[in-house]
């Protein structure tokens, strides 16, 4: 065939004619299609799952090819996302960057990085499955707890529209007597005070939101801490987050100017990024770590303390740890007790929307039961 093209273009070019050779299409290389097929990013449920997997394998003698191998063997649907982390392997790369790429953040990566260059990579995956499993308990709480409220909120706005433009225009059509019309235009009246009200905290509130944001994470929950209901929940909300995750850090073996230089990384959020700067400045400057803690509203007292206190004794990663479990109750039964209050005040309104509709309908049936006797 080789043979055929060359004398065919020989051929070709000795009787005088132009050849335009076409161009070939070459096909992709391999590697360059395993570039191109992108890896699904594991979920929470599958990060937990693998994490805690490959720490009892390791565990118990297994080495980290070898637990690959056996996830593959027993997770098929999982099967992209372990080849990728293979390959990655194989070519000498690290754990912590093979699971970049397949979904995990480098806030979850800080400690296994850290046990590759200091050692204890089994406890260390032991110690964040059981962490990852807190978290996930934790945010269960959190929906549930949060969508209760909104549920409520979006059924008694239902509830104000439903009887505005759909029950009260045909009552009012059905009724005769002339006193019935006015005690509807009351009700008419209050349920539009009632949407006016409601639309107007809800756009007043994202109207302070969107300018909040101009400023700093700092400043911004500065001024959440002053609010005289939010406040007391964002305190504790945000008091047991960083002593979890400093108490989690710390547990690894690092010390607080480690813990530090790691929550400057890009894979923190803006707020811990922001923290980790100016407490950098202040040990640069030779203060002590609990002085900028001191300062702000959003962390409460008591974690200044411990702060100080566990840097003595030697124990501050267990005692953060245990202080942020507490204090994460502590929210949850804050929030219970609010959602307490909000229940019976949105049903007393609603009752008060039905019996006022019923009123307006049994009154003059009533008043002709008078007239009649």
């Amino acid at each position: 065939m080789e043979c055929y093209m060359t004398c065919f273009i020989k051929k070709e070019k000795m009787s005088g004619k132009k050849v335009y050779k076409k161009p070939i299409m070459k096909r992709k290389s391999h590697k360059k299609l395993i570039k191109s097929i992108k890896i699904k990013p594991y979920n929470h449920q599958e990060k937990y799952e693998f994490i805690y997997l490959l720490g009892n394998l390791l565990e118990n003698g297994f080495s980290l090819e070898q637990s690959i191998q056996f996830m593959k063997t027993i997770s098929f649907k999982q099967g992209k996302q372990l080849n990728y982390i293979e390959r990655k392997l194989l070519k000498g790369e690290s754990l912590a960057k093979c699971l970049l790429g397949v979904g995990f953040s480098k806030e979850q990566l800080a400690p296994i990085k850290f046990s590759e260059v200091h050692g204890d990579l089994v406890g260390t995956l032991k110690r964040m499955s059981s962490q990852m499993k807190e978290r996930q308990k934790q945010r269960k709480e959190m929906i549930k707890v949060l969508s209760y409220p909104i549920l409520l909120l979006i059924f008694l706005i239902g509830i104000i529209i439903g009887m505005k433009w759909v029950i009260l225009p045909q009552l009012s059509e059905l009724s005769q007597d002339p006193a019935t019309p006015s005690m509807f235009s009351l009700i008419d009246k209050g349920l539009k005070y009632g949407l006016f009200f409601i639309s107007t905290l809800i756009l007043s509130g994202y109207l302070v939101v969107n300018q909040l944001n101009r400023y700093s994470q700092i400043k911004k929950l500065m001024l959440y801490a002053r609010l005289p209901v939010i406040g007391k929940l964002l305190t504790s909300y945000y008091t047991s987050l960083f002593a979890t995750e400093w108490g989690n850090l710390l547990s690894q073996g690092m010390e607080f100017k480690e813990v530090v230089l790691v929550m400057q990384q890009k894979g923190y959020s803006q707020l811990m990024q922001e923290m980790s700067k100016e407490i950098k400045i202040k040990l640069e400057q030779g203060i002590f770590i609990d002085e900028p803690i001191s300062q702000w509203r959003f962390l409460k007292p008591e974690l200044t303390w411990l702060i100080r206190q566990g840097e003595i004794h030697g124990r501050l990663g267990q005692e953060l740890t245990i202080f942020g479990e507490r204090e994460w109750e502590n929210f949850m039964t804050e929030c219970e007790k609010k959602i307490q209050l909000l229940q019976p005040i949105t049903f007393l309104i609603i009752a008060i929307l039905i019996v006022s509709v019923y009123g307006s309908l049994l009154l003059p049936i009533y008043n002709g039961m008078g007239d009649f006797y």
